[in-house]
């Protein structure tokens, strides 16, 4: 089936949807190339929703670079909806981007228009509200398929390396659109899943007795509406003749074989992997180099005034729409000086929500601090500072963790707050 045809489709609800994709299941594509290298020599293009400063750029990153190692010379192309304006300091210049207008997820998907209609509100099955957003989801898919087709042979491009974006349903258009491109061109499709929407949600009537909600529940919020979840679940990921699944872990790799039936030999795991050059030693002048870039960053300036935990509380909903970097002490008149061979760092490089489970850091830390040995070294070193930098808004049922943590550390050092 090629793609004027698919678009001749008059789609009205979900089953629409669904009898497409039996079509496109059926369709008989060439088999995979026997010589992939030579499949990727025209370029590659990963495909994700945005590039900024974050970890799926990041992995993004290194998959290229590895492409490049194994391929020198080969066109690296990254398509998005999205390029955040720190994207430069990910992706290296000799890259190309194309930017998808429409492809972006979650909250910047249309303003977060369709997410919320799809997963936060009710979809009542062969009602006429779940006819028309399947209509929309169509037409959205056809417009984003048919520009991203046109970018691919305008470049020679046969393979696509998709990030998230079959696995974790930010956007059910570009998530279809992938489908369609994918079945009506033959590309080859490595499909990299970080996160999966069944990870730590499920519908309600599936739940255990006593079973507290999950953060990724709302996905299911229309379950009951076959029309809608039949053709959903089948997209996140799917199971394509040219597509082979790449997990970042084997619990995912054995639930897609095991429980979704995706052939052994199309499922991979690929950890998480970090550059041989990080474990290398670095000079004291680099070292101090790092510590001021990063004092900047958070303060402004080489020794930083933090901000009283008190006073951030009360200005929180400013912050909130600013998010600009800020360092908290318990009390007022601190100092930190990043450069001080005195401070001991503990960075937490991710967001504070609840999958990321922050809060054992903190039990951590606590238990770090009431530990003798350390806590005689802090004592022979009054100079000595602990700084815990925390990159977002504390959630409620865990500031009382955080809370001991800081008790802990002024009644072990038996001074002022630090």
């Amino acid at each position: 089936m090629d793609f004027d045809e698919l678009s001749r489709h008059d789609v009205r609800h979900g089953e629409h949807i669904s009898e497409i994709l039996d079509e496109l299941a059926r369709f008989q594509l060439p088999p995979w190339p026997d010589d992939f290298m030579d499949t990727v020599a025209d370029g590659i293009a990963f495909v994700t929703f945005a590039y900024d400063i974050d970890g799926v750029s990041m992995e993004i990153a290194k998959y290229a670079t590895s492409f490049e190692n194994l391929r020198p010379g080969i066109p690296i192309h990254c398509i998005a909806g999205n390029f955040g304006d720190k994207a430069d300091a990910v992706l290296a210049p000799r890259w190309q981007r194309f930017r998808l207008d429409g492809a972006d997820g979650w909250d910047k998907w249309d303003d977060g228009r369709w997410f919320h209609q799809l997963f936060y509100e009710d979809l009542p099955p062969d009602s006429e509200q779940s006819s028309e957003l399947a209509a929309e989801m169509w037409d959205q898919a056809l417009a984003l398929a048919a520009r991203l087709i046109a970018y691919l042979d305008a470049h020679g491009i046969r393979v696509l390396f998709t990030v998230n974006t079959n696995s974790n349903p930010g956007n059910v258009a570009f998530g279809l659109a992938r489908v369609l491109v994918a079945e009506t061109t033959g590309v080859v499709v490595i499909n990299n899943n970080h996160d999966f929407y069944w990870e730590g949600g499920k519908a309600g009537c599936k739940r255990n007795p006593g079973e507290q909600p999950g953060p990724r529940d709302h996905f299911f919020r229309n379950h009951d509406n076959e029309e809608f979840f039949s053709f959903f679940q089948r997209i996140y990921p799917w199971n394509g003749r040219r597509w082979v699944q790449v997990n970042i872990n084997s619990v995912q790799s054995r639930r897609l074989i095991d429980r979704f039936h995706f052939h052994p030999k199309a499922v991979y795991t690929l950890g998480t992997g970090l550059d041989p050059s990080f474990f290398r030693s670095r000079s004291e002048e680099l070292t101090q180099r790092c510590r001021r870039a990063m004092s900047y960053v958070l303060g402004g300036g080489e020794v930083i005034t933090p901000t009283p935990v008190d006073r951030f509380a009360d200005a929180i909903g400013g912050w909130m729409h600013d998010q600009r970097p800020v360092v908290c002490a318990a009390a007022e008149g601190a100092r930190l000086d990043l450069l001080s061979p005195d401070a001991l760092i503990l960075l937490q490089p991710t967001r504070i929500v609840e999958r990321k489970r922050i809060w054992k850091d903190w039990e951590l830390i606590g238990a770090l601090v009431g530990h003798p040995p350390f806590l005689e070294a802090l004592r022979e070193r009054p100079d000595m500072t602990l700084t815990l930098q925390v990159t977002g808004p504390v959630p409620v049922e865990h500031q009382e963790c955080l809370e001991r943590v800081i008790d802990a550390y002024r009644s072990a050092l038996d001074a002022a707050p630090p």
